[in-house]
């Protein structure tokens, strides 16, 4: 294979690997969604959201076709069971789920 036809064959995969990556305008918006749900619920909240962060494959930055945000809450003074956290977080989305669309 030429030089030219590596060249061809790697802008094909550059091409190609773009295409099937969420873009940076669905990454930021999610972003912002995931960071409105953290603030709404540390100030409706009664537990202590120390800080989030993201895993899965955003958080990795390996995501690509059907991206999802996979977020982890660290609390403050609270052991399990997390039933009361959980129930309480689920309500708070809810309430505020309109708004973090």
């Amino acid at each position: 294979m030429s030089a030219l036809q590596n060249l061809d064959s790697d802008a094909e995969l550059i091409e190609f690997s773009d295409s099937i990556n969420p873009s940076k305008g669905y990454i930021s918006k999610g972003t912002e969604l995931v960071e409105d749900g953290y603030t709404n619920s540390g100030t409706l909240s009664r537990f202590k959201v120390d800080r989030e962060s993201y895993g899965g494959s955003v958080g990795k930055k390996t995501s690509v076709i059907y991206p999802d945000f996979d977020c982890v809450v660290f609390l403050n003074n609270v052991k399990p069971p997390l039933t009361t956290f959980l129930k309480e977080f689920e309500i708070i989305l809810r309430v505020n789920a309109e708004e973090l669309r």
